[in-house]
């Protein structure tokens, strides 16, 4: 996606002075070329092609072409991520905190949506001009009732959330009016879906988010309860592509803090949801392997540097978001390979997942150092219960057969994972060190598990996938779970079509707990 900048404060004055010129063209035109040509006529002279009509038109065509580039110097100011320059007193076009000469930059299709929807987005941010800065009870309920009478509109949502500061946005989160259908939460849902919001927004949102009453001392800015972090994040997250355009805003330090947020609460519960709005953004990413890596790598950086020890339900949470990210990175192997040619896109998408899941260990490895026990959220992955504790069950219905499979084959049943049958009762062994996770099983549910069935899955999209009786494995339809734990119990019936490798010979490529593994040898260098 191209990325287009502009300094609105030139533009203003380019569409000012072109306006000018073209107003005193047709003001001449009136005034002189007019009558001239009339008095040359009059006086017997030939009829002459109406070039004063002619002038007259193209010049109005200048001025619409005027307006257009102011509307695109408001367009960039409203919602560019901005590089404000130095400013050498004020200008009559400046914004709250959007100085017109300021460096503003915008994806075109941010651009065109902002100058397709302009009518909404600033009657959005002119409810915002009416919004007190100084915590008016009566005004912050009608301001909410407002909003609530445009919520199901995202542009104007956005006009309106793109024009408030983090203070602002805090006031209003969790806020319901008098007879409303929606709420805040929903119009700032909205407001992010329409792709219309601002980087700046999605920064103030983070920003308010972590101002929970109990752990944020200071006396300058409004508070939110803990009750309302959570509900503010379960409206983004039941907003597929809300969650995808909030990720997607945030910059390297404002992902941090989004992960970071159980650093802000008292008892650490806003992890599990902060990763259900992720995991719907990854799901958007599901028949886009490159764009999933990606993913997943950005999040993993952001994760460096937060301590997750006392964090409930953190390591639960990381599994079911890794093995998301983990199925949806392998790629599409496409028809006509030979068996010598799958085998060679197997050792590469194993590849591919080794790094990204050993970027992962990191984390989980260090939270576990002082952990006094065993979250019985991770228990209970062990006996199918995963999609009852958290709210992930929305993940069964992704539109994807990889993660379809990953999570009816996966997740729930356990299938395919290849654990020992005691696994909850050697859950809490360690390795090396002090862990109270052991970090092999966790590897081996978080990577080696969600990867495989992919992996089989992809496989059997273009028939490379056969069984004992030669017949191709469909992992599109039917009754996938009982195919998939039939897999993973008896992988010597299933092999690739023509070639001499079993399907327990492919699973071994695609173990991350081996010697030749990055994430095993990770895992052997950060519990030294």
């Amino acid at each position: 996606m191209r990325t287009a900048s502009a300094i609105p404060e030139n533009l203003y004055s380019y569409s000012d002075h072109c306006t000018r010129g073209a107003q005193e063209l047709q003001n001449w035109v009136r005034g002189a070329l007019t009558p001239a040509i009339q008095a040359y006529e009059r006086g017997g002279g030939a009829c002459l092609v109406p070039i004063d009509a002619e002038v007259t038109t193209t010049a109005a065509a200048a001025s619409r072409t005027d307006a257009e580039v102011r509307r695109v110097g408001h367009a960039f100011q409203q919602a560019g991520s901005a590089s404000p320059l130095p400013t050498v007193g004020t200008s009559p076009n400046d914004l709250p905190n959007r100085p017109a000469d300021g460096l503003y930059r915008m994806s075109d299709e941010a651009l065109d949506i902002q100058l397709k929807h302009q009518a909404q987005i600033d009657a959005g941010a002119a409810l915002a001009a009416k919004m007190s800065k100084k915590g008016d009870p009566a005004n912050l309920r009608w301001i909410t009732e407002q909003l609530d009478l445009h919520a199901n509109d995202g542009f104007f949502a956005a006009g309106f959330y793109n024009s408030l500061t983090a203070n602002q946005i805090a006031e209003l989160m969790g806020r319901r009016g008098e007879c409303a259908v929606n709420g805040n939460d929903q119009a700032l849902a909205n407001a992010l879906a329409s792709g219309a919001l601002s980087a700046k927004a999605a920064h103030n949102i983070v920003t308010a988010l972590g101002r929970v009453q109990g752990t944020d001392l200071s006396v300058q800015h409004w508070h939110i309860t803990e009750g309302t972090q959570l509900s503010v994040l379960q409206a983004i997250a039941n907003n597929r592509t809300a969650a995808r355009n909030f990720v997607d805003l945030l910059n390297g330090a404002d992902l941090h803090r989004l992960v970071n947020l159980s650093q802000y609460s008292t008892d650490g519960l806003v992890f599990t949801p902060v990763f259900h709005v992720l995991s719907q953004a990854a799901l958007t990413h599901d028949n886009d392997p490159a764009g999933m890596r990606a993913f997943m790598k950005r999040v993993s950086t952001a994760l460096h540097g937060v301590d997750l020890t006392y964090v409930p339900g953190a390591q639960a949470t990381l599994l079911q978001f890794l093995a998301v990210g983990m199925a949806g990175s392998v790629a599409d192997p496409g028809p006509g390979m030979t068996p010598k040619q799958l085998t060679r896109w197997i050792e590469n998408q194993s590849a591919e997942v080794d790094s990204i899941l050993s970027s992962y260990l990191d984390v989980i490895i260090k939270s576990n150092a002082a952990r006094e026990g065993v979250d019985d959220a991770v228990k209970s992955i062990t006996s199918g219960a995963v999609l009852n504790i958290l709210p992930w069950g929305s993940l069964v219905h992704s539109g994807s057969s990889v993660l379809d499979n990953l999570v009816i084959g996966g997740l729930q049943s356990g299938a395919g994972i290849g654990l020992d049958k005691d696994f909850e009762a050697t859950l809490g062994a360690n390795l090396p060190g002090d862990g109270k996770i052991n970090v092999l099983e966790f590897t081996k549910r978080a990577g080696t598990g969600p990867a495989r069935i992919a992996m089989w899955t992809q496989l059997a999209k273009h028939g490379y996938l056969v069984d004992s009786h030669n017949k191709p494995v469909d992992l599109s339809s039917g009754d996938t779970k009982a195919l998939i734990a039939d897999m993973s119990s008896h992988p010597h019936d299933y092999s690739i079509k023509n070639g001499s490798n079993d399907l327990q010979a492919l699973n071994k490529i695609f173990d991350f707990t081996n010697a030749e593994s990055k994430s095993y040898n990770t895992i052997l260098e950060l519990t030294k």
